[in-house]
Formats: C-alpha cells, structure tokens, sequence
C-alpha cells in the first residue's frame, strides 16, 4: 500500500508546489476503497483478541487487540485526510469517546475499557498533530525542518523520561516480586437479605445462625442464573467456608472453599485477586488441620499467580505466618524482610504502615529466642502510638500482651504484670464488654499464669468463662475454647481431676455444637491423656489418646500435626504398662508424622526427638535413644541458643538417661 515513487512524482507533476502531506491526502483520498477494506482486518481481529482478553482476564492480550482496533481507526481517518473540516470532527469525536470508556471504565472497575479509551485518545490526538504540521509545511518549509528535528529531540527525550519513570516506580517493587499493574478487582455486590443477616449474625458470633441465613442465601443464589449470580454464589460459598473454618468444622469447610476457587478461576481467570486469594483461604483450611506442606504450597501458588502489589502483601504476610506454625523461622524470618524491602523502596517505615506486620515479626523473634530483637519491635510500635497521640487501639493492646509474655520468658515477672495490666486496661476501653474483650480476658489469664500469678490467672479465665456464658451461652466454640485454658489452668496448679473435667467438658460442648468432629476436640481428648498419664491410670490415658487419634484420622487426615501429637503422648502410658514394643511404634509414628510438617530446625520437632529419644531408653535401647535426644539438643541450641531453658532441660534429660546407662 506504500507509494509508489513514479505515483507521487506524477502528483508532484501534475501540482506544482504542493508539500509532501498533500500528496498523501491526495493519494489515500484516490484509493479510500482501499483503505477503508484494510482497516476492516485490524478492527475484526483487534476486538477479538480484546474479547479473547477479557475472557480470559489477560490484560497483555486485551492491550494488544486494542492496539489493533487503533490501527483501524488510523486508517479510517486518513481517508478523511483531505476533507479537514471533517477530520477535526470525527478526532474530536475520538477524543470525547476515549474519555468517556476511561471514566466508564473506572467506574465500573472494567480493565479493557480504559486500554480501549486511551488507545482512542491517542489517535485523535495525534493526527490532528499531523495537520499543524501539514499546515506548517505548507506556510513555513523552513520552519518545519527545523521543527521536525525538534520534534524528534523532544520525542526521544520523553521517551527517555518515561523509560526511567517506570523503571524508577515499578521495576523496584517489580523484582522484589511485586507489581502494581493488573487488572483493578471487580467488586462483587450481593444485595439479599439472609446475606446480609447472615453477615450480622457472624459478627455477633452466632454461629447457628448465620449458617442458617447462609444456607437460605445459597438456595436463592443456585436458582439463579448467569455470570453475575455464579460469582455471587462463589463469594457466599467462600465466606461460608471461612465460617465453618472459624468453629472447626473443618470437612465441610473444604468442598465449599474448593468450589469457590474453582469457579473464580473458571470465570475471573487464574491471575484475578478473587482467586487468588480464595486459594489463600483453602490454604487457611489446611493449616487448621495441620496440613503446613499443603498449606505453604497453596499460597506460594497464589503468590505467583497474582499481579496485584495488596494482594501479594496480603498472601506473603499468610505465608509467613503458615511458615511460622510450620515452625521454618528462617524462611518467615525471609518473608517478613522481602515486605519491609518493598515499603522501604517506595520511602516507607514498614511499621508505620502496618503496625500488625511489625507485631507478627516481634512475635517471630520471641519464638526463635531472640527476645531483645522482639523488646525493639514491641517497643517501636508503643513509642510510635504514644508519640501519635495514644489512643485506645486493639493492636496496641495485644502489642502490650506480646510484651508480658516476653517479660515472663526474660523473668521479669513485676513489669509482665503491669504490660499485662496495660494490655486488659486498654482492651476494657475499647471493647466494652462481648466476646472481643472475653477472648482478652483469656489471654491475659494465661499471661498471669506464666508468670505464677495463679490467683490472676484464676480471675482473668473466671471473667472470660462468665463473658462468654453471658454472650453465646454454654454451647458454642468460644467456651469449649476457654474450659480447654482453665484445664491447663488447673495443670499447672496440681489438680488432675479438675484439668480432666474440663477438657471433658470442652469436649461435651463440641459433640453437641460439632458432632466431636474437630480438632479442637482432639485436642482436648490430648490433654485427658496427659492427665490420666501423670496420675498413673494409663488404661483411661490410651483410652483418651485413641478417641482423639480417631476424630484427627476421620476430619485432619493421617498427617496432621494434631495426630503425631496424640502419637507421642500415646507412647507414654505404653511406658506406664510396661508395653514397649507398642510405646516405640507410637513413637516412631509420631515422629514419623512431626518429621513430614515441620522443618529440620523446628522445636516441636526436637521436642519429637526428645520424647522418642527418652521412649527408646526406658525400651533399653540407650544407643538410639541418645542418638534421638542428640538431634533435639542440636536443633534447641541452633533455634534458642545454649543458655535457654529448654536447652538446658533438654541437656539435663541426656544426662540422666546417660547415668541410668551406666547404672544398668
């Protein structure tokens, strides 16, 4: 379609003195047909890319199927070249209707339509350009020599500029893993009454109810049809999930989060924030069965899969926290400083931004023993909040928890108490009362507890218990949950038959509100055999294990953290009957389960060792045992260091077993 050299110099010819531009007007205005059919292609095969795009949520196809329509219509405005009067028209026109898809897109949050817009703006911004230079050609060739050439500069330069803009804003983030460009989140608006109720009732922790709203919702929403009413439904199933996560009932709570992602992905595509982090909430499910393999997979796939910056700060941070209760402290430790990289980059203070980042990692350190590096984190955060004015905020509040519990493991037990007073005195000025300010009440009791502070304690977890009866009554989740603290309440004070009552008491609650089949449940049923175990009636102890390993089996799987737990303390009782064979093969099953979900350098891991280190010495193997107790010695010291108590306990049960060697 180029032309031809012997047709413009026959133009040139036939019209002395007309400048270059003209002669293309003149020669696009004798061939229109032609031009017309060539923009034809580029609009057909433009908008299905586009379309294709879209479909599939590929914002890369959609820009290029845009750039294609825009070919067409630079095409089509050429044939208009000649008629300048109708040029200006139809590039207005252009420009008025670019606008309008970016304003349209914007609000209603489709990402091809401002690609479509500003691909429309550009083209009738820069063919007008075209006509000042024609114009200027024809008055002043001169000038427009010079003028082309400044054109050109000027061009390059921009082009220079924006390379290092971008290069500047969204490379920096881009390789930390990070990028801000990405299609903008549709917003999924359910307006139903038993959705909204349903929501309520969530809020106010009444479980029953909600699910019964939410059931009601459902059924509505299947009877319904097309795109819209299928994400609707994909929402409520998710939040339903994320209920039945939040009251243990973790079977049920699969199939609806799996159904979910399945169909975010089928209809927002595999990169959409919605599906990504619906496959977060999946990994949330495996880590409340203690499936952290899974779980750490699960969410390493939404973080790849997502092109949202707040979306892989929001993954990353539930990474992090999925490491930590695989106890990979390294790994957490990795994640947390990739997040403070990135808001360093763009000029910001990582706690200022999310004070809650900061509380998570201070929590890490005191995990791993480095306990003044989580005394700098807690204490940034308080300095910060008092230097801001210092009013009543429920992340402060559990920052001064943090720090009384790290208090109580640097046994400074006076200034413990007075964080753990400062923590319930600002969670009573917020809260007021309700089972936020119960759930204080129980933590703060097992800070007292720490400490040796028994009769606090005792008040604290009373308080809670009272709460919480007043809020929900005596079948829900959150009792079960604080009977489960006053049972290890009574542990630590010596009473046996009160610490059983109360985790059969948990237990009761769950069967009723559960079918027993939760976690928590085992759990409980873990503790009764700690109990029975120290108060010598092993038969009720295995008793007690074996109903706990039957619920992990039947809701967490055969892998579940839960499970090599109830193994471990399963050999005991064993050891108790003198029935070693059956003690070790506890043991090695326990461990076996411990070894596939924790890391090499994990606390319950050495934890592990140590239990089936000692199990194999009162066995008479003292070879392997010692081997086993080695293992944990090496792992506590690397994770806390030679001077901490769980060292040293550890190094003191080696020791007694060595001598016990030399005895036999």
């Amino acid at each position: 379609m180029a032309l031809r050299i012997s047709e413009r110099k026959n133009i040139e010819e036939a019209s002395p003195g007309v400048n270059r531009t003209a002669v293309i007007a003149e020669y696009v205005a004798g061939h229109k047909r032609l031009f017309v059919l060539a923009s034809l292609p580029f609009f057909l095969i433009g908008a299905a890319v586009a379309w294709i795009g879209a479909h599939f949520q590929l914002d890369r196809i959609i820009e290029i199927g845009c750039i294609g329509g825009m070919l067409g219509v630079v095409f089509l405005l050429a044939t208009q070249l000649k008629h300048k009067m109708r040029f200006a028209f139809i590039t207005s026109l252009l420009l008025l209707l670019g606008t309008g898809l970016v304003v349209l897109g914007g609000m209603w949050q489709v990402s091809w339509l401002p690609i479509a817009g500003i691909g429309l703006c550009c083209a009738g911004g820069i063919l007008p350009f075209v006509l000042l230079l024609s114009w200027i050609s024809e008055k002043k060739p001169t000038l427009y020599k010079h003028l082309g050439r400044v054109v050109v500069g000027l061009g390059c330069a921009m082009i220079a500029i924006t390379i290092l803009t971008i290069a500047a804003f969204f490379l920096v983030p881009h390789f930390s893993g990070f990028s801000f460009i990405g299609k903008n989140v549709e917003i999924i608006e359910i307006d139903n009454v038993h959705y909204d109720q349903a929501l309520d009732d969530w809020i106010r922790k009444n479980y029953d109810a909600a699910e019964e709203s939410f059931l009601k919702a459902k059924s509505e929403f299947e009877q319904a049809r097309g795109r819209q009413a299928k994400l609707q439904l994909a929402q409520l199933e998710q939040k339903m999930g994320a209920l039945y996560i939040e009251i243990g009932r973790y079977s049920e709570s699969y199939d609806l989060l799996n159904s979910a992602y399945t169909s975010f992905r089928k209809l927002r595509g595999r990169r959409d924030t919605l599906t990504t982090l619906a496959q977060g909430q999946i990994a949330l499910y495996d880590l409340g069965v203690g499936n952290y393999d899974r779980a750490i997979e699960q969410l390493q796939e939404a973080y790849n899969a997502s092109r949202k910056a707040n979306a892989k700060l929001q993954i990353m941070q539930m990474l992090a926290q999925a490491y930590i209760q695989h106890e990979d402290y390294n790994k957490a430790n990795e994640i947390y400083g990739r997040i403070a990289d990135f808001w360093v980059s763009l000029g910001r203070v990582p706690f200022e931004v999310n004070p809650m980042l900061a509380n998570e990692y201070g929590s890490l350190m005191m995990a791993v023993g480095r306990y003044e590096d989580a005394q700098f984190c807690f204490q940034n955060l308080i300095d910060y909040w008092e230097d801001n004015g210092g009013g009543e905020n429920p992340t402060i509040a559990l920052v001064f928890s943090n720090m009384a519990v790290l208090c109580s493991y640097m046994e400074k037990t006076q200034e413990a108490a007075e964080y753990a007073d400062r923590s319930i005195e600002m969670y009573e000025t917020y809260y007021s009362g309700g089972l936020d300010l119960a759930g204080s009440y129980q933590v703060v009791g097992g800070i007292y507890q720490d400490i040796d502070k028994m009769d606090k304690a005792r008040e604290y977890l009373a308080k809670a218990l009272e709460m919480t009866l007043a809020e929900v009554g005596e079948n829900h989740s959150y009792t079960a949950a604080i009977y489960r603290s006053l049972g290890l309440y009574y542990k630590e004070a010596g009473d046996i038959e009160e610490w059983i009552r109360c985790n059969e008491k948990a237990i009761e609650i769950l069967k009723i509100i559960l079918q027993g089949e939760s976690s928590d449940a085992a759990i409980a049923y873990n503790n009764i055999c700690d109990a029975y175990a120290e108060d010598g009636s092993f038969d009720k102890a295995i008793d007690a294990a074996e109903k706990g390993i039957a619920i992990c089996k039947n809701n967490a799987g055969v892998n579940s953290a839960v499970l090599g737990h109830l193994y471990l303390n399963l050999a005991w009782p064993y050891v108790g009957l003198n029935q070693l064979d059956q003690a070790i093969d506890c043991a090695d099953k326990g461990t076996g389960i411990i070894e596939k979900q924790f890391s090499n350098m994990s606390p319950t891991l050495a934890w592990a060792y140590l239990t089936k280190g000692q199990v194999y010495c009162e066995a008479g193997r003292f070879a392997q045992g010692d081997e086993y107790m080695q293992k944990a010695l090496e792992i506590n010291t690397f994770v806390y260091g030679v001077d901490h108590e769980k060292t040293k306990f550890n190094k003191r049960r080696m020791d007694e077993m060595r001598d016990r060697r030399q005895v036999e």
